[in-house]
Order: C-alpha cells, then sequence, then structure tokens
C-alpha cells in the first residue's frame, strides 16, 4: 500500500553530488556542520562561498542533533545545505528507541531530505559485543524500511574489517526488492575495488574524503577506484567543508 508520505524516487538526487553533477561548483556530499555554533557557522560559511562550495549534504548522528541540522538546512543559501536525517552506528546502544516515528516526521516535513548517517561499523568506535552489533543490523534495517517507503536516497556508512561486505549482503536482496529506489551514497568507503565495483552496481555511489589526500592511504584508494567515473564518485568533507577543494583536486587528478 502507498505511504502518505511517499514522494517518487529520483536519480538526479544522488548524481548532482558526484564530481560529474557538480560542474564547476563544488559539492560537499557528506558534512557535519550542525556540530559548529552560530558564530562559527557564520565564518565557515564565508570561506566556503569563497572556495565555490555551492551545496553540503548535512548528515545527522541521532536525535540529539537533529534540530541543529535542521537549523542549517533552514538557513537561506548559498550554499544550500541539504538535510539528513538518521542514526549513526556509533551511537546504537540497544537498537531502535522511540525515535522511529520522530524520524518519519522529519522526513515527512522535508521531501528532499536524505536518511542517514546510518549503515555499519566494526571499529574501536562502535559499542563492543554480540548484542551491540545485533542493534545496528536492526537499526540498520529500520533506515532501510523508511527509505523504501518514502523514496530517500541514504548516506550509508561501513567501517571495520568486514563491515562492507556484510552492508554489501544486507543491500543485495533490499535492492532486489525496490529495484527503483534512487540510491545513495556510501561514505567514506575504503574497501577492496571487488566490493566498490559491486556497491556501484547496486545504485550507490562511492563518498571519497580527505583519505584521498593521505600520501599513505592514497595508493590503496586509487586501486579501489580504477575504472570508476566521475558521475560514480562524490567528493565529502566529513567535517566542515574545510578541506573539500583539496579532495575535488586529487579526485579530479585520479579520475578523469
Amino acid at each position: 500500500m502507498a505511504s502518505a508520505f511517499h514522494v517518487p524516487p529520483s536519480e538526479d538526487a544522488v548524481s548532482r553530488w558526484t564530481l560529474a553533477g557538480a560542474g564547476s561548483a563544488l559539492s560537499d556530499a557528506h558534512c557535519h556542520v550542525q556540530a559548529l555554533s552560530a558564530a562559527a557557522w557564520a565564518q565557515r560559511r564565508q570561506a566556503l562561498l569563497a572556495a565555490g562550495v555551492c551545496r553540503m549534504l548535512c548528515c545527522g548522528t541521532g536525535p540529539d542533533d537533529w534540530d541543529a541540522v535542521a537549523r542549517r538546512a533552514a538557513g537561506a543559501g548559498p550554499p544550500f545545505v541539504v538535510p539528513a536525517y538518521g542514526v549513526h552506528p556509533w551511537t546504537v546502544r540497544d537498537g531502535a528507541c522511540g525515535w522511529e516515528e520522530a524520524l518519519r516526521n522529519r522526513l515527512a516535513a522535508n521531501p528532499s531530505a536524505w536518511i542517514g548517517e546510518c549503515g555499519l561499523d566494526e571499529t574501536a568506535h562502535a559499542e563492543p559485543g554480540a548484542a551491540a552489533a545485533a542493534a545496528r543490523d536492526a537499526v540498520l534495517a529500520l533506515h532501510l524500511r523508511l527509505a523504501a517507503e518514502l523514496g530517500r536516497p541514504l548516506v550509508l556508512h561501513a567501517a571495520g574489517p568486514g563491515a562492507a561486505a556484510r552492508l554489501l549482503q544486507t543491500l543485495r536482496p533490499w535492492r532486489a526488492a525496490h529495484p527503483g529506489h534512487p540510491g545513495g551514497i556510501i561514505h567514506g568507503l575504503v574497501t577492496s575495488p571487488e566490493l566498490a565495483r559491486a556497491f556501484r552496481a547496486l545504485g550507490f555511489r562511492v563518498g571519497v574524503g580527505a583519505a584521498i589526500l593521505d600520501p599513505r592511504r592514497r595508493p590503496r584508494l586509487a586501486r579501489m577506484l580504477a575504472g570508476f567515473s566521475p558521475a560514480d564518485l562524490c567528493p565529502e568533507s566529513d567535517a566542515a567543508g574545510e578541506r573539500l577543494p583539496e579532495i575535488f583536486a586529487a579526485l579530479r587528478c585520479l579520475v578523469r
């Protein structure tokens, strides 16, 4: 049955954040400018404008920062801030905790809002233990249900030794059940070339951040991105846009 909140999926909602879709302007496909004070944001905004940044995808991490995300998105642009609302795997402790309806209402109130940052994490930042891992799986499933129901793109996190492979295993049947969904962005992906290509085959772009500027990490990213086009990659600062021009330049040199 169709949802009252349903928004028709649009491939363009994702492609505009890619290296190809940005054109001569800069788009930050993953930032957390909600963490800045009003004064710091005003100062940062001027620097972003001077650098040519036209839009930013501001990713929430949980109910505690959704209001701050909404405030940044409500400000007059440019750079225009698009909100994403979700529960980051680092903040998951015991599964869904009564925020599901609040998340649905946030998304219903803004048809351009994405879902995220959400996903899987197997690093030291995440709560240890099998119960916590199961809770993260349940929270991810909730986000995927909402994304399918509302037709919203996703910002997906996959960090740690096996997180990317497990996320891919989750997405394959989900994508098969929802072939018209616009997909989204796998944030900060660092994995094998085979897994990276598999995500792209499912309709997800790859987010690339400051790791591309690290001489020690750049060779692995170059191998992972071999054969990718500018339309496959989304530059992201994962902060407040400070290094976005450098990230764009490095990616443009790497992928032509």
